[in-house]
């Protein structure tokens, strides 16, 4: 997903505080590399009810509740 669709999908599924918090962090992944906009990857926590969001990057993600 885009940044602008992640966060639409995102918000009513977290919490403000995680929200708030997730727009910082991909605000400063937002940049692009050469033409293509980052893509940011949604799955589910192992244990919870958890989301963790990937950045594209290796080692690069945040887990939000």
């Amino acid at each position: 997903m885009k940044r602008d669709e992640l966060l639409q999908w995102i918000k009513s599924r977290i919490s403000p505080r995680y929200y708030d918090t997730l727009t910082v962090w991909t605000l400063k992944r937002k940049n692009k590399f050469l033409f293509w906009e980052r893509i940011f990857d949604v799955e589910p926590t192992p244990f919870g009810d958890g989301l963790i969001v990937r950045s594209g990057r290796l080692f690069d993600y945040i887990i939000v509740y």
